[in-house]
């Protein structure tokens, strides 16, 4: 069957497993919110997340929220069996994952009673064949609570259609070779392939003096440098978004109808958000609105004025299409209890907003970064007009740069006495130390993946509220010295060594402050 093939490739291929803000349950019950869903909070709730990998996305919401109880399927064994190995020895309780074809979940979690105030699938519609899609809408019908949401992700047309070329000639390019049998010369071969589209690009006479030819390689051309940036940093992401069996975008239209058919109702995207108030021109804005009346085609509308590529689609069960809003006024009402901040500390919203009714909040949110502003505090910075139809131009000027919270998002600064890396994240950062398969990574309390080696895992668990700098620098070297780990460092495309005690204590004096305020900026701080 096409599942056993597609469980295989998982199998072969690791997919590291990572987490995602887009996919953070209080992301999802705030967004829930805004549109007038009362989404049970995360604090007590049960989730699902639907092709769970190793459980990245999902463990360090479960150490976040230890009255919520939460459950991962996926047809890979050998990421279960990984992701639970983890589990257990982070000592975690409220968290399991199951080896589970999406197409039998229903019958399997349903008939033990199962229901889910959040259902998760990331990374998954549009690498499954249609009856696969059918059963994850399925589950959300049958498995939601009643003011339960669901978000699936999904690569989407036209922005993919400009990607399919590449997809297809890296897959004709090593079509003699078997995935599963030898999947890194698969890649090869398919890279190689694009290194010759390249080069025909810069040699052909007509890619710069015709139009169309230079049009499309052009195109061709950005698509084959962000996929040569990945090669060396993520090749099974290559390997599965571009090899795989299956990769089939969609359009938003049609993913909201075939929500639809099956019980589910579209609520909004969780990042993007388009107005007509984007169109200047009277002329224009009032064609748009005639030929583009409802929300889904007017969304649909600018996503093939922008090709957008990818979305994260927030879904319920249809019978509470009456309870949603989407117009400022109402969404003004329910978003009294949320906090707002930025996903970057983006200084150029300062130049995008001067001027504007909106400056002030503006600025306020970039000032505060990464801390969240809360809406009665956003109230006092506009003079006029509706609160969230600036937050949602501020998210339009970013591409979804805006995000909202349930709770204050509050940075703390490491201070011996007073506070200390969070405890309950104890377990988990000991196994990621000792761990050797690096199919998991550490993960924030934002559901942000950070990128740590061995040596940041000593870093986090001296960080305790007992150890001073002067502490941790000794221990550090102590460590390297004992075990004989020299340091090294790029500098101005050089390589740098430290070994001597003198030289790691001047790295470590600098790294321990970088470091520190790094993790103040993940919120991984908390009193005691």
């Amino acid at each position: 069957m096409i599942n056993d093939e597609i469980k295989s490739t998982y199998d072969v291929v690791k997919y590291p497993s990572h987490a995602f803000e887009q996919a953070s349950i209080d992301r999802l019950c705030a967004m829930a919110r805004v549109y007038g869903l009362q989404t049970p909070l995360p604090n007590n709730a049960k989730v699902l997340e639907i092709g769970c990998a190793a459980g990245g996305n999902i463990i360090s919401q479960a150490i976040n929220y230890p009255n919520s109880s939460f459950i991962g399927i996926d047809l890979s064994s050998e990421q279960v069996k990984i992701g639970n190995e983890a589990i257990e020895q982070s000592g975690l309780k409220n968290i399991k994952l199951l080896q589970m074809d999406a197409t039998k979940a229903c019958d399997e979690l349903g008939g033990g009673g199962y229901e889910f105030d959040y259902i998760i699938c990331h990374g998954v519609y549009s690498w499954v064949p249609d009856f696969v899609k059918k059963a994850i809408f399925e589950i959300g019908a049958k498995l939601l609570s009643p003011k339960g949401v669901m978000m699936v992700s999904f690569n989407v047309y036209p922005g993919w259609k400009y990607r399919e070329p590449i997809r297809d000639f890296m897959r004709f390019a090593s079509r003699g070779v078997n995935f599963e049998k030898d999947p890194e010369n698969k890649l090869d071969l398919s890279l190689a392939a694009l290194s010759f589209q390249s080069a025909m690009y810069r040699i052909m006479p007509g890619c710069k003096n015709l139009p169309k030819l230079k049009t499309i390689s052009e195109c061709n051309l950005n698509n084959i440098n962000e996929i040569d940036s990945l090669k060396k940093t993520n090749r099974s992401y290559l390997l599965h978004e571009y090899l795989e069996i299956f990769n089939d975008p969609c359009y938003l239209v049609d993913f909201v109808a075939d929500a639809s058919d099956n019980g589910l109702e579209y609520i909004e995207d969780i990042a993007l958000h388009y107005d007509y108030s984007e169109i200047a021109n009277d002329t224009v804005l009032e064609f748009a609105k005639s030929y583009f009346k409802d929300r889904i085609a007017k969304d649909q509308m600018f996503d093939f004025l922008y090709s957008t590529q990818f979305r994260f689609a927030l879904l319920t069960k249809e019978q509470n299409k009456n309870d949603l809003v989407f117009n400022y006024d109402e969404i003004d009402k329910n978003i009294n209890d949320l906090h707002i901040s930025l996903a970057a500390k983006y200084e150029h919203l300062r130049v995008l907003t001067k001027g504007l009714a909106m400056e002030r909040l503006a600025n306020a949110l970039v000032d505060l970064y990464p801390n969240s502003l809360s809406i009665k505090e956003a109230l006092e910075l506009i003079d006029k007009g509706s609160l969230s139809e600036h937050i949602f131009d501020i998210n339009s000027a970013l591409n979804g740069g805006v995000n909202f919270h349930t709770k204050a998002q509050k940075v703390l600064k490491y201070e011996v006495g007073k506070t200390r890396v969070i405890a309950s994240y104890k377990g988990f950062i000991k196994y990621l130390a000792r761990d050797k398969n690096h199919i998991l990574g550490f993960v924030t309390p934002p559901n942000k993946s950070a990128n740590f080696c061995e040596l940041d895992y000593e870093f986090l668990l001296l960080l305790d509220g007992k150890n001073t700098k002067s502490d941790i620098v000794k221990k550090l070297i102590e460590k390297c010295q004992k075990q004989g780990i020299t340091l090294k460092e790029e500098k101005d495309g050089k390589i740098i060594s430290y070994k001597t005690v003198a030289e790691q204590q001047a790295y470590f004096n600098k790294a321990v402050d970088i470091f520190a305020k790094g993790l103040e900026d993940y919120f991984m701080f908390e009193e005691f």
